[in-house]
Order: structure tokens, then sequence, then C-alpha cells
């Protein structure tokens, strides 16, 4: 018994290798065996356990492990992401410097009958400016791009009756198909058809649908667009007699940079066009897609989400170019204050003022000689550039807010070449009133110009 007592202290420091002498047949015998076989099956758990503590054990040093790989993944991904965006505003303000001057310049010569320029001289001006506009619409679209596959762009979604969007898109696409010869004919209802989405980039999807349906038709094609609601969508048919779509090819369609055989041709295009339209209609939460027969054309397919049409129906925006008119016979007078430090930007700023009647424009080449004006001029419009030399246009911003109470009533307006979607954000964000993009384009400059003026002329 002294050594069965023994065998169970050592069993509860857990010790199982203690022997027993052999058991008899006894009473004595039989508590002996009863006790290895316990000790076994608790020698056995024991290691059983040992074994489930250690696969423990490294399954989270495993999972450890992974978590920090992710982790540093992740932030390489980020550092990568950010290295991009970064190159690409760089690119951005970098090459649209330049082609303010370029375009800014083409556009005056080109709305200038006045000069006497020969028709060579003024086909030769034409080219400048297609060639600049297709680089142009490059760089915004690999922006665009860039800036939905980083989940910065910012979408706007409002209801608006959709006759608007097909009104402004056909006004701009006219020349276009004029000059094509392909008609378009739209069944679109004034107040009939009302969506939620962003108003602008519904624009710019519509005009990139229909502009691929006119290059790629034939001279004297047709294009329907058909409106009608399908649930809670409503449903937008665009419907062209063009070449069509092989069925091969229609995987590659939305893909970026892919033009489906077309990229030696003489049609234009840049190959973003369509995975950025998909990609926008994605994030206003609608849908994409297209049914084509190679050699008799394509029906691209739309759908946006339905919205409620109010009771009193809203009057969708005015023709641009009607208010251009409007602004180059302004007679209303305008002290224009523009802070630019490009001596090309500031001389094209000249001209383009010296064209609209009822304007007088003061320039300041940096922000310190700028806020001076401001406070002995007291325009009634600013534009400023972001990017000067010394203090830039944030610091101008806040520094004229903070000494002029009056500021708080003078519309002043950023203008850039940085054109990345969170600077733009930032600029309307730190108090600007609006944020323009070099190269300007001078219909909307004036545009905007004589929406302002009225509101403005008679302060002192």
């Amino acid at each position: 018994m002294a050594k069965l007592n023994l065998a169970f202290m050592q069993l509860a420091r857990q010790n199982y290798s203690y022997e027993l002498p052999e058991y008899t047949n006894d009473e004595v015998g039989e508590v002996i065996a009863g006790f290895k076989t316990m000790r076994d099956k608790m020698h056995s758990h024991k290691t059983e356990m040992n074994g489930l503590y250690e696969s423990e054990k490294l399954m989270t040093e495993k999972l450890r492990l992974l978590v920090k790989d992710v982790e540093a993944e992740r932030h390489n991904a980020e550092k990568a992401n950010e290295a991009k965006s970064q190159f690409l505003s760089s690119m951005s303000h970098e090459l649209r410097t330049p082609m303010n001057a370029i375009l800014g310049f083409g556009q005056l010569l080109d709305m200038n009958d006045e000069e006497n320029l020969t028709l060579e001289q003024r086909d030769g001006i034409k080219e400048i400016l297609n060639a600049g506009n297709h680089l142009l619409k490059l760089i915004n679209e690999i922006l665009d791009l860039s800036s939905i596959e980083s989940g910065q762009i910012t979408l706007i979604n409002e209801d608006f009756d959709l006759v608007n969007v097909c009104a402004d898109v056909l006004s701009i696409i006219k020349t276009l198909s004029i000059k094509k010869g392909v008609s378009i004919t739209t069944d679109c209802e004034s107040n009939k058809y009302w969506v939620n989405a962003d108003y602008m980039r519904s624009k710019q999807v519509f005009l990139n649908i229909l502009s691929n349906a006119i290059k790629y038709n034939h001279e004297q094609g047709s294009i329907h667009v058909e409106v009608t609601q399908q649930g809670q969508f409503v449903l937008i048919n665009f419907t062209d007699t063009g070449v069509g779509i092989k069925e091969e090819a229609l995987p590659e369609l939305f893909k970026p940079f892919n033009r489906l055989g077309y990229e030696s041709s003489a049609i234009e295009g840049t190959g973003i066009g369509l995975s950025l339209t998909k990609r926008l209609i994605e994030q206003m939460g609608g849908e994409i897609g297209v049914n084509s027969e190679f050699g008799e054309g394509s029906t691209f397919w739309v759908k946006l989400p339905v919205a409620k049409a109010p009771v009193v129906g809203t009057t969708g925006p005015q023709e641009q170019q009607a208010i251009f008119q409007e602004g180059l016979a302004a007679e209303q007078t305008c002290r224009l204050l523009y802070i630019e430090d490009n001596p090309a930007n500031m001389e094209l700023m000249r001209k383009i003022i010296k064209q609209l009647e009822g304007f007088t424009l003061f320039d300041a080449v940096n922000a310190e000689i700028g806020i001076n004006m401001f406070e002995q001029v007291h325009p009634d419009i600013v534009l400023m550039d972001i990017d000067l030399p010394g203090m830039n246009g944030f610091d101008a911003l806040l520094a004229i807010h903070a000494n002029f109470p009056w500021a708080q009533e003078v519309p002043i307006i950023a203008v850039s070449s940085n054109a990345m979607a969170e600077e733009i954000e930032k600029g309307k964000h730190s108090g600007f009133y609006d944020y323009i993009t070099k190269p300007i384009d001078i219909v909307n400059l004036t545009v905007m110009l004589q929406k302002l003026t009225p509101y403005n002329s008679n302060k002192g």
C-alpha cells in the first residue's frame, strides 16, 4: 500500500514513469491494475494535449507571420499607389502647363475672324487643336482611371431629368456627327425619365458612347438613342449602324488600352474610354453592356438607377455656346484680378479678356503682389494659380479671407495644372469658389465669368 500511495503522489506530479510491482489476483492487485490503466490513459491524454498545444502554438505563429506579410504587402501597395498618384499628378501638371498656351492661343486664333489667315493656315490651327485636345483627353482619362482604381474619385449623385443630359450631349456631339454624315435620333421625352446619378459623369459616359458610335460608323450611317424604364432602372440603348464588333473580341471590349485591332487605323482613340465608362457607371450604381453583330452595328446599353420625377419640372443647363455669345457682348464692367506667374498663361488671359466687353483685367505675378492688388482694386472676380512662387494659392486664399472681411463676397477661382481628383476636392474644400484645370477652355471660362459678372459688378 505504501508503494501505491507513492505512485499516486508521482502521478499528481505528472510523473508517468513510476512503476508498480506486478499485481496479484487479490484486491490489492485489482487496485494496482486499475491504477496502471488510469495512469496510462492520463499519460496518453497528456501527450495528446501537449501535441494539440504545440500545434496551436505553430498555427498561432503561422497566423502571426501571415498577418505580418499581409500588412507588409498592404503597406507596399499603399506606397506604390501613392507613388503612382504623385507621378500622375506631376505628369499632368508638367504637360498641362505648356498645353494651356498651345490650346489657348490656338482657340483664340481659331475664334478670331479678324486675323488675316489663309485657308491653309486655319487648317493648320485646327490640326493643332485636334492633336492638343486628343492629348488632353488621354491625360484626363488616365487620371480618371487612376482615381477610380485608387478609390479617390468623388461622385455627386443627384436626381435629374435624363433629357437634359441627352440635350447637352447631342449639342456637343452635333459637329462631329455632321462632319461624318451620321444622323442621330432620340425618343427621350422631357420630365419622363428621371435618374439618380452624377450629372457631369453621366454626360461623360454618353459622350464617350456616342462619339465611338460616330467614329466607328459608316458615312451616312445612323444612331438611335432609345430610353425606357426597366424596373428600378432607366435603360438607355445606343444603337448604331457601324462596323460592329467580332464576337471573340467582346470579352476584351472594356479592358483599358485595348482598341481591338484599330490601333493602326485612321480612327483616333486612346483605348481607355470604354473601360473608364464602365467603371463610372458601376460607381453610380448602374450597369453597361453591348449587343453587336460584326458588319451590321452595335447596341450599347446603359442602366442608371431610376428617380422619382418632381411635380414641377426643372430647367436643364443652358446651352454653353449661347452663354458664350452673351459673354462676348456683355456690357457690364467687371474688375477681374488674375494672379499667375507664367508669362505665356498671363498673355493668353490678356487676349481672352480683350475680346470680352465690359471687363478690366488686373494681373499679378505672385501671391504677395496679388494680395496687395486685391486690397487696392476690390476685384469682382479673382482667378488664381495654385503653384505660385513663394506663397502658394491656398495660403494666399487664407490670407485674403483673414485680412479682408468683404472678400467672402468675391468668387476666388483656382486655376491650376494639377487635375488630380484629390487636389480638386482640396481646392473646393479650402474655400475656392471653383477649380479650373489647365488647359483653359475659353468657352467654359467665358460662361463662368458671364454668370458671375451680374452679381458682382456693382461692388465699390
